[in-house]
């Protein structure tokens, strides 16, 4: 029997014939060339055809889901790439759009200046008659990512060239120090005559935290950094164990510029927890001690040795914990505010009496206001679960307003000009006279007659004002001064803005509501067409939305270098030279703020409203004396005379 051994190696890798193929059987070419048999055709007598080529039907390759988020993407990408060439403004939707009122999500909005422009801005501009004269402002013609949904993610859009170049790292580090710290003063850097790459090379976390902060202008970059910082912070405090200063100051740096870059991802309560059980393990929140026995265990290395040694970074740091705390609750009123210690005091004093930089005097005015804020709010709640105003609490809620005063009048002179400070102030007061939202106010006597009860007064001490009619006016009146301030800001200065105004704005916003809708049946001139008259909510939305949708134009020499114009450089309805940066954080909130604008109007339309407000600038019946607090003592000054003139009109009609 032949073998196969001398068989070439074209014939090795030859196809098997047509009779082998079928039989799946192997088939062994004999010697002879081509046309010979092959063994087993040769064996069986039969014919041995060589087949020919086929084209073989593939099965379709199932798609994976990944594919199919992959071919989604790429659509989304020729769909913004094919809105972007087109050459149509985009216009805006001034209509409102009646949804309800999304009960878990904060609002967080942004505003601008109402009839006349900001005051030129004070950063020196050099010699530009040489360069391009600027456009007027145009509405924006790239489509935002958050057209269509306001729970848009950037994370899921490609995004290149976002880490900063060298040059780039050196003026955000600057912008920090120079502009940032004025606003937030509870985390000052110091370089040491680094330049700004050394300097973030040496601590890495806290200059990633303030590279985000800075990087306002690109927002793609601040939430990459986001969710870079929020990964590297977690496995160093939960896994790593770590428990440094730098730590806490990025959490606190990380909260200030918080504007929720990715709704998707809220970190902020959780984030606020973790830097409260970092300052207790680092020793912060407790006086340092020689005495080993003085804390359960003993304690650390970090609160070894006597009070002098504390630093100033860690008295900032504790006293910027307690701010942010504070601020959450009040806006969001999630958590409660850190409680405010003895050795907080102590580290608040010690900063008034020797202060290291400008921004420190701020920093205890800020301090100082909030932790009045919130022994106020504690009295307030306390009012809001009982049914009637005890005597010690209706004697505390009046020594408020008298702290108040005091405070507002010690503010130094070089800080009576600061926006936030003054909003700080005025949110303290609406929480006080909030108070005057509870029903505590009326006679418990049920026999007496409705008329007897009308022009009677209460059997406890009336706290604060006389009536609750004026202490509602009053209420009514700094919620409308603390919005006319709100919308003197710039929308060209909102992006760095830190988190106080927005969380702040969300309080009064709400408290504005609640004085809207609010009905006692001995107050029969307290109306919702009153209020309107007062300060029209749904005028403020509206003007929050339309001001949102133009913050995405900033200062032209934050972006460019050296003050250029740039290509697309323009000019905003407050003079500045501003240029589009990728910020649509704030078409996020404008959308929010319409879609809130749509449930007040629906729920006004439901009371059958029929006012037709008619105020001062369009939403406000507002004088700017009493805007700018020229008045003496407690008495606000209004176009209409004094509250106590005021409220005697008002309760006239209340008793007829």
């Amino acid at each position: 029997m032949p073998t196969t051994n001398h068989i070439g190696k074209s014939h090795l890798s030859s196809r098997a014939c047509r009779t082998c193929a079928l039989a799946k059987a192997k088939c062994v070419p004999r010697p002879g060339g081509l046309n010979a048999k092959c063994e087993r055709c040769h064996r069986l007598k039969k014919d041995c055809v060589t087949q020919s080529p086929s084209i073989r039907a593939h099965k379709p390759q199932k798609t994976t889901r990944v594919a199919q988020l992959e071919k989604k993407l790429d659509g989304i990408v020729n769909l913004l790439q094919q809105q972007q060439q087109q050459q149509g403004v985009h216009s805006q939707d001034t209509t409102p759009v009646f949804f309800p009122l999304a009960t878990n999500e904060n609002i967080l909005p942004r505003s601008p200046p109402l009839s006349k422009p900001e005051p030129p801005n004070q950063i020196p501009y050099r010699n530009t008659s040489h360069l391009v004269v600027p456009k007027p402002l145009e509405p924006s013609k790239r489509q935002s990512v958050y057209e269509k949904s306001t729970n848009a993610c950037l994370l899921a859009h490609a995004n290149s060239d976002l880490e900063p170049n060298d040059i780039e790292i050196e003026r955000l580090v600057k912008l920090y120090q120079m502009e940032m710290t004025a606003r937030f003063p509870f985390v000052v850097i110091e370089t040491g005559g680094l330049t700004g790459k050394e300097w973030v090379a040496s601590k890495p976390v806290l200059g990633k935290a303030v590279l985000m902060a800075a990087s306002y202008y690109n927002l793609p970059r601040q939430t990459v950094y986001e969710t870079a910082l929020v990964r590297d912070l977690t496995e160093r405090i939960m896994v790593k164990r770590d428990k440094t200063l730098e730590l806490l100051q990025t959490i606190l740096v990380f909260c200030g510029w918080y504007h929720y870059h990715c709704l998707g991802h809220p970190h902020l309560n959780n984030l606020l927890g973790l830097a409260m059980g970092l300052a207790g393990d680092l020793g912060l929140s407790k006086p340092p001690s020689v005495d080993r026995f003085k804390y359960p265990f003993g304690h650390s290395r970090a609160t070894s040795g006597d009070f002098s040694r504390r630093t100033m970074e860690q008295r900032r740091a504790l006293a910027g914990l307690f701010y942010l705390t504070s601020l959450v609750a009040t806006g969001f009123q999630r958590i409660d505010a850190m409680r405010y210690s003895i050795h907080l005091d102590e580290c608040i004093r010690f900063i008034e009496k020797s202060p290291e930089h400008t921004t420190d005097l701020l920093l205890v005015e800020l301090v100082k206001i909030s932790h009045l804020g919130e022994k106020i709010g504690q009295d307030v709640l306390l009012v809001q679960v009982d049914s009637g105003i005890q005597v010690p609490t209706a004697l505390k809620l009046g020594s408020f307003q008298v702290e108040l005063d005091v405070l507002k009048k010690g503010v130094p002179s070089a800080l009576g000009d600061d926006v936030i400070l003054q909003l700080h102030h005025h949110i303290s007061t609406i929480r006080l006279y909030e108070v005057a939202l509870t029903n505590g106010w009326i006679p418990t006597n049920a026999t007496q007659s409705h008329q007897s009860i009308s022009s009677a007064r209460p059997i406890h001490p009336p706290p604060l004002h006389p009536s609750h009619l004026q202490s509602l006016y009053t209420c009514l009146h700094h919620t409308r001064s603390f919005l006319h301030l709100v919308l003197s800001i710039s929308p060209s200065t909102y992006l760095s803005q830190p988190i106080a105004p927005w969380s702040l704005l969300a309080y009064a916003l709400m408290v504005l509501a609640r004085l809207s809708f609010y009905q006692n049946p001995l107050l029969p001139s307290w109306t919702l067409d009153f209020v309107r008259e007062v300060c029209d909510l749904s005028w403020v939305l509206k003007e929050l939305a339309e001001r949102n949708d133009k913050a995405k134009f900033v200062d032209i020499n934050i972006t460019t270098e050296n003050g250029e114009w740039g290509k697309d450089a323009e000019v905003g309805s407050d003079g500045r030279r501003v240029g589009e940066g990728w910020t649509d954080c704030f078409d996020k909130f404008a959308r929010k703020i319409r879609l809130v604008r749509g449930w007040y109007d629906q729920k006004v339309a439901a009371y059958g409203s029929s006012a037709q407000p008619h105020p001062l600038g369009d939403g406000f019946r507002v004088d700017r004396n009493a805007v700018e607090g020229i008045g003496g003592g407690s008495e606000d000054i209004t176009e209409r005379g004094t509250l106590t003139q005021i409220d005697t009109r008002l309760e006239e009609a209340v008793n007829t």
